[in-house]
């Protein structure tokens, strides 16, 4: 019902735009549809669409594995984007493909920031047909793993879903003002 009072609908013939705080975490994130259909997922389970999160990695072996962990129950898929980290992440999120289905691998030659790197999964996972969602997440536990049900949600009502610390409710508690 949350998702309902923040989300902005469309009209046909424009997209739509939910914009909405995270406020029992402290997180930001977005989301985006792939294709027009809106016919997603139900306000009771969130598992009805086929959801994909990306998780950009360089030096994020402490992280990695509970994050993977904590999407676990989420009904979606992980796609890792490692640039080559020196810390063994990229082989790490290897081995957790190998043991998990819904976990996959993307690897980079090197380090080219984390713009690219997103950009470099959302091309990865619209190439798949069956990918309705895209969401973005950081490895290190700044975007909270909870939140993605609701995001998922907020989806069926809308185009593109946007958890932030910057609204009302929004926060980073660990985070000073300047960052």
């Amino acid at each position: 019902e949350a998702a309902r009072r923040y989300a902005i609908t469309r009209n046909d013939a424009w997209p739509s735009i939910s914009s909405r705080s995270a406020s029992s975490s402290s997180w930001s994130a977005t989301s985006a549809l792939r294709g027009s259909d809106l016919v997603l997922a139900t306000h009771s389970d969130h598992r009805g669409v086929k959801a994909v999160v990306c998780l950009p990695t360089y030096n994020e072996r402490e992280n990695l594995e509970r994050m993977v962990a904590a999407l676990a129950d989420k009904g979606v898929s992980v796609l890792v984007i490692d640039d080559n980290s020196p810390d063994g992440t990229g082989r790490l999120a290897d081995d957790l493909a190998a043991r998990n289905g819904n976990v996959a691998v993307l690897h980079r030659a090197r380090k080219e920031g984390l713009g690219p790197a997103y950009l470099a999964g959302f091309k990865h996972v619209l190439a798949d047909q069956e990918a309705e969602l895209v969401l973005e997440m950081d490895a290190d536990f700044s975007h909270d793993p909870n939140d993605v049900p609701r995001l998922i949600e907020a989806a069926h009502d809308a185009d593109l879903v946007l958890g932030s610390r910057y609204v009302e409710g929004g926060s980073i508690g660990s985070w000073g003002l300047v960052r």
